[in-house]
């Protein structure tokens, strides 16, 4: 074995992801075709150079990209909740904010919507998985320096097995980092990635059947903290895959429709933790002297689980069917995501900052210029390879024998 294989080996640890032929949504088909466009059609310049072909592949008849403006406020408006939370928790408020939209889950829930998408518009699971590492490792390599400066290595090595472990192993000042929703997302991801080679992840009688046993087992789960990190992440993707499923007729769905399912979700979720008021006082008082409770306490458990998809999947299609706001903005959710807890207890425990409105209002301001610079200094930068590819010359292994059948024919036909 050469030397040059055993380095390629070396750069490439998707080598036999590639070697998968998933459906014929991948852009080596595509190459193919036009490969074969080529031979039909001799007077087609052909392209002679690398930057030749890489612009020609720009040109293919990719899958039409599903984008909403809304989405980009969605996350936003998600990521606000989650940082709304921990503020309240941080001033050691008697019980906790309710929000109404769960945010974690309605993240993971649109992840669900998107992945699909990009696995159909991705050269192959190679590139998928690129572009997926493209997206979130980067902006955690300058956080994690960070941490380094403010908390000692001891620390982030806590932090890094948090985020490995979904947080259910690592110390990291006495907290759990949100990080431990990515590798919940990457195996969520991964799942997809597996019903996608198999043609499966447009099917609803798959999507279905998974979604029913999830909500099932869910009954099951005794420790809140498994139910919540796994079992309702879960849940929330393929209640988003379903959503990407019949697409083709959500889409033109009327907007009302879609926001009475989510205002009907919302006062369901309300009344189940109790945030209806003297209404729920009321309401308890008569079904204990009816002698009910219990019944009525399981029948409204069932209730919930079942209202927790069903607003997932409202919450995307009252964003994909909204008129789409025309203003774009930064991507800002993940930023603000990883950031606001390390600037918090940093604001706490080094700096020493009292629990009061100055410290609420500094974090909100270091967690947004935190953001801002890690969308457009390391983010942004990040994705603008999302399209690179390793010298593996997969389009040169298609083109090569076409091109130079191509040659023959021009010579052939200017003699």
């Amino acid at each position: 074995m050469t030397y040059e294989r055993y380095f390629s080996y070396f750069l490439a640890p998707c080598s036999l992801l590639r070697q998968i032929d998933c459906p014929p949504t991948f852009l080596q088909r595509r190459e193919v075709e036009m490969s074969v466009s080529i031979v039909r059609n001799p007077s087609t310049p052909v392209p002679a150079t690398r930057n030749a072909r890489d612009r020609a592949r720009t040109q293919l008849n990719l899958p039409r990209e599903i984008r909403y403006q809304n989405f980009d406020y969605l996350r936003l408006f998600l990521a606000i909740e989650v940082v709304a939370g921990h503020l309240y928790s941080g001033m050691l408020l008697p019980g906790y904010l309710w929000v109404p939209i769960p945010p974690v889950a309605a993240f993971v829930g649109l992840s669900g919507f998107l992945i699909p998408q990009s696995l159909e518009r991705s050269r192959g699971l190679g590139h998928f998985a690129w572009k997926r590492v493209l997206r979130t490792l980067p902006a955690l390599v300058p956080l994690m320096l960070a941490i380094t400066c403010v908390f000692g290595f001891k620390q982030t090595l806590g932090a890094i097995t948090q985020y490995l472990t979904a947080g259910y192993y690592g110390q990291f000042q006495g907290v759990t980092l949100p990080l431990w929703s990515l590798v919940v997302e990457d195996t969520l991801y991964a799942c997809m990635a597996l019903l996608f080679v198999f043609g499966a992840h447009r099917r609803i009688w798959v999507t279905l059947p998974i979604l029913a046993t999830l909500i099932v087992a869910d009954t099951y789960i005794t420790d809140p903290m498994t139910e919540y990190r796994l079992f309702h992440t879960s849940i929330a993707f393929f209640a988003g895959n379903l959503v990407y499923v019949a697409y083709s007729r959500l889409r033109t769905v009327s907007w009302p429709r879609p926001v009475l399912a989510t205002a009907a979700g919302l006062v369901v979720a309300a009344s189940l933790v109790g945030c209806m008021g003297r209404l729920g006082g009321l309401l308890a008082q008569i079904v204990s002297s009816l002698g009910a409770g219990s019944l009525i306490a399981n029948f409204l458990g069932q209730l919930g689980r079942l209202d927790f998809p069903l607003l997932i999947a409202a919450t995307i299609v009252l964003a994909m069917t909204l008129p789409q706001i025309k203003w774009r903005i930064p991507d800002l959710s993940y930023g603000i995501y990883i950031w606001h807890v390390p600037i918090l207890l940093a604001l706490l425990y080094p700096i020493g900052m009292a629990r009061n409105s100055a410290w609420l209002v500094a974090i909100s301001a270091l967690t947004i210029f935190a953001a801002l610079l890690s969308w457009y200094f390391v983010e942004k930068p990040a994705l603008r390879f999302k399209n690179w590819q390793p010298p593996g010359r997969l389009l040169d292994q298609h083109m090569a024998p076409v091109v130079s059948e191509a040659t023959e024919s021009e010579r052939l036909s200017a003699a």
